[in-house]
């Protein structure tokens, strides 16, 4: 039981990590654009 809860636990961990990394790039992406506009 308490092994299920940590893998869960990482997972959801690791769903925020990769969406705010999405979010990071896009915004990077959208500067970016802004600069070569």
């Amino acid at each position: 039981m308490s092994s299920m809860f940590h893998h869960h636990y990482s997972f959801e961990n690791v769903a925020i990590r990769i969406l705010v990394a999405l979010s990071f790039a896009f915004i990077l992406f959208l500067i970016s654009g802004g600069w070569l506009w």
